[in-house]
């Protein structure tokens, strides 16, 4: 359950899992996807996110209507130059955000202010079974000559809708 892994008790106080089971891996994620249950006017995300290394990390935000537009054939660092991808391009995020991790230490960060078409109040507004795709461009194929590719966990992903 999300709960367990992301976001109770024991991990917005201790920064720690009550079970090693829920604990989120060290990896080289390159989405984070999130679904709403319910349409939504998102208006802030925080999330925590640690690596065992210093690394500056690149983060893109981008919104899905429905399954059919999420990415199949995402590009990953290790993916063949020649494929065929169906990553959204950075000019339709609607926010770039730097990161800065610091070594073995949880580095809160909160998004907000997006700039989604047809809105000017910095939120996403999102319809049932909609989604969110929060982009590590450190691990996409499309940076890896511009960015080092970053293992990381991450932890406490809190939303803030609002009306």
């Amino acid at each position: 359950m999300i709960e367990d892994s992301l976001c109770n008790e024991k991990t917005i106080n201790d920064f720690e899992w009550e079970d090693s089971d829920d604990e989120v891996k060290y990896q080289n994620y390159t989405y984070i996807a999130i679904k709403t249950k319910e349409e939504i006017n998102l208006n802030q995300l925080m999330l925590y996110m640690r690596s065992e290394e210093a690394k500056d990390v690149s983060i893109s935000c981008f919104y899905f209507m429905d399954d059919d537009g999420t990415p199949k054939k995402p590009r990953f660092v290790e993916s063949d130059d020649a494929g065929e991808y169906d990553d959204p391009d950075a000019s339709l995020s609607l926010l770039n955000y730097p990161v800065n991790l610091k070594k073995d230490a949880w580095t809160g960060f909160m998004l907000k202010d997006f700039e989604q078409v047809g809105y000017t109040d910095g939120n996403i507004h999102m319809a049932k079974n909609s989604y969110l795709y929060i982009r590590i461009n450190n691990n996409s194929g499309y940076y890896k000559d511009r960015l080092l590719p970053c293992t990381f966990s991450f932890i406490d992903l809190i939303i803030r809708a609002v009306d």
